[in-house]
């Protein structure tokens, strides 16, 4: 890690310049940062305690900042019913809720899915679950819950 380091993961943006090279993107597209820029699909190789990527905020500069600079294959459309500070939570909490449950656990109607607590990959497992057809348990302190 160089310092100085600017952490985070979640991006959610407009686009104010494109390079000469860049035909993904033009200028007023509101974009979302991806979590690994290196990993596109598939299996990753590696494990959780040596894993084979890098990812924003970690290896690579992150974008808690006013403005960043970036290739455009780290960067998707956000959907454009969401607003800025929605679309930020899908990078990171929205997708490892997807992979969890969909890409990995092949989540399906009729299946019970505990959830962990109330925080942001919490929420969206609850809602993905739900969205398949799942029975959804969750668990936490009573004072969140409620």
């Amino acid at each position: 890690m160089e310092f100085p380091f600017t952490p985070g993961s979640d991006l959610a943006g407009t686009v104010v310049a494109v390079g000469d090279s860049v035909t993904r993107f033009a200028v007023d597209d509101q974009v979302i940062s991806v979590f690994t820029p290196d990993w596109i699909d598939g299996a990753r190789a590696g494990d959780a305690r040596t894993p084979s990527y890098w990812t924003l905020g970690g290896f690579y500069p992150g974008v808690l900042a006013e403005c960043v600079v970036l290739p455009q294959d780290w960067v998707v459309r956000a959907p454009r019913t969401l607003s800025p500070a929605e679309a930020s939570t899908l990078p990171v909490a929205g997708l490892t809720a997807w992979f969890a449950l969909v890409e990995r656990g092949h989540v399906r109607a009729g299946e019970v899915v505990l959830v962990e607590g109330t925080g942001g990959v919490a929420l969206f497992g609850l809602q993905i679950a739900k969205m398949h057809g799942a029975e959804v348990i969750v668990s936490g302190s009573a004072d969140k819950l409620d």
